[in-house]
């Protein structure tokens, strides 16, 4: 009797109650996560939930695909039927649904293993190095080869010496970029100068260089001290970070070639150097323009990298002349051991200037001619200057490493508005007014901007606010149970 009684008791019990209904539910969850994920693999439909919209196309590509007025064909040179799940190439191939949507878009699968005249007559001079597995976009006589590498980041593996690992996919990068480059009817070409230790898209703007190809500048390489004229095909020269001044006859050269109504861009950082750039700097003064011989040391915590005032955060000029959907994206781009750049008070109407980077008010421009003559306040880190009379544009900067290679592997969530910003004054140097096209895509994990005062309110939230309201929820879910 007292046995059927304790088991009376113990099917009343509340603690029994709870805990079956917590059994059963949980259990529950289980055979419903097992029926959905067994139903998912039936789903005809795909959906891309990569933060950066890896595997879909976006904004800027669908943009130039509707804008498009001339046939293009991507031909993939490879079995398609052949390539499974597990394969990187059937993301490739999904994401090329996307642009066959497109009615001036066709999308061609060709097996060159059995069709071996075929590479013959999309290269029949044999200088594409056209090979099985490589896309080919093609629009009239224009072609574009891409390969592996160019859809997918890879870095090498940790276990190999030789081994690479795929860690992410640009290959709305290359398709967006060789669309736009096989129907563009005319490519403006950058010349960088060289012989003064200048920054090349071949070293320390590599990165700056393989993202302005894809948005349809072709460069070269010129060296003024050699040739007296700079070529016709140039639409803009490139000054990048000189440790040295120019010559009077390189000056003479750059001088005759604004004349024609071109333009020029000129990057440069602060460091400890005796040079004065005297040539160059009287010839950036004929655009009422001149490099502060400083450093900028941010006094605002909201404008720097926490614990280094060096690292400065500098924001666009909210009247700048750039492209307004620049300012939607633009969050910080990062730079450091930057100069202030002057606008001179000489009069010249003919001079329109516009200031395109700022500090802020609690900026010290430190002079770096040990002559103690700091400047507080705000400065101009970039500004822009047309001269009305020969339609000649120049940009100077007074930061060159902000897209930097070494900057941009570093400090990766700075990348976006850096490179958007540059190439932003590639268009405006050009002449284009249409916003950037094809941009990059963040591989790795997207990280969030701190300034010093969100700093120091994350770091009281963790470590008191949220502990707190934690125990507070423990202690009342204990005592709530302690009466059941």
């Amino acid at each position: 009797m007292k046995k059927n009684s304790l088991i009376k008791k113990m099917m009343a019990s509340r603690r029994l109650k709870y805990g079956t209904s917590a059994i059963v539910i949980m259990l529950s969850m289980v055979v419903l996560f097992i029926v959905m994920n067994m139903l998912v693999g039936f789903v005809p439909w795909q959906l891309d939930l990569t933060p950066e919209g890896l595997y879909s196309i976006g904004e800027q590509t669908e943009n130039l695909l509707d804008s498009l007025d001339k046939e293009v064909t991507i031909y993939g040179l490879f079995d398609e039927t052949k390539i499974d799940s597990s394969n990187n190439y059937s993301s490739v191939i999904n994401l090329l649904k996307e642009y066959g949507k497109y009615d001036n878009i066709t999308i061609e699968y060709v097996d060159i293993n059995k069709n071996l005249g075929f590479v013959t007559e999309l290269d029949p001079d044999q200088i594409l190095d056209i090979s099985t597995n490589n896309f080919v976009v093609v629009s009239g006589e224009t072609k574009r080869v891409i390969k592996y590498f160019d859809m997918f980041n890879s870095i090498g593996s940790e276990t190999s010496g030789f081994a690479t690992v795929d860690v992410g996919s640009k290959a709305e990068l290359a398709f967006t970029s060789a669309i736009y480059y096989v129907t563009r009817d005319n490519r403006p070409k950058i010349y960088l100068t060289t012989g003064h230790d200048e920054f090349s898209f071949d070293n320390d703007y590599f990165t700056l260089g393989e993202i302005s190809e894809s948005n349809g500048f072709d460069y070269e390489i010129i060296d003024l001290s050699i040739s007296s004229r700079i070529p016709e095909d140039a639409t803009m020269v490139l000054i990048a970070n000189p440790t040295s001044d120019f010559s009077d006859d390189e000056i003479e050269s750059l001088q005759d070639y604004m004349l024609e109504g071109k333009s020029i861009m000129v990057v440069m950082d602060s460091y400890d150097s005796p040079e004065q750039y005297e040539n160059l700097q009287g010839f950036l003064s004929d655009y009422n323009l001149a490099f502060g011989y400083d450093v900028i040391k941010e006094g605002d915590e909201n404008y720097h990298l926490v614990g280094n005032r060096y690292m400065i955060f500098p924001e666009l000029y909210f009247k700048t002349l750039l492209n307004n959907p620049i300012k939607d994206v633009f969050t910080n781009m990062i730079a450091e051991n930057a100069r202030s750049v002057d606008v001179l008070r000489k009069s010249n109407s003919s001079l329109e200037i516009n200031p395109l980077l700022i500090t802020s008010e609690k900026a010290l421009a430190e002079s770096s001619l040990g002559d103690g003559n700091d400047v507080s306040g705000a400065h101009f880190l970039g500004v822009a200057v047309e001269d009305l009379r020969t339609d000649s544009r120049v940009i100077v900067l007074g930061t060159a490493d902000f897209v930097q290679d070494q900057t941009l592997y570093i400090f990766k969530q700075y990348e976006e508005s850096g490179v958007r910003f540059m190439l932003n004054c590639f268009k405006w140097l050009e002449g284009d007014t249409d916003e950037v096209l094809v941009e990059t895509k963040a591989y790795f994990a997207n990280l969030i901007n701190v300034t010093a005062q969100q700093s120091k309110t994350v770091s009281i939230f963790t470590i008191y606010i949220l502990p707190g309201i934690i125990l507070l929820i423990g202690l009342a879910v204990y005592l709530r149970r302690r009466n059941l």
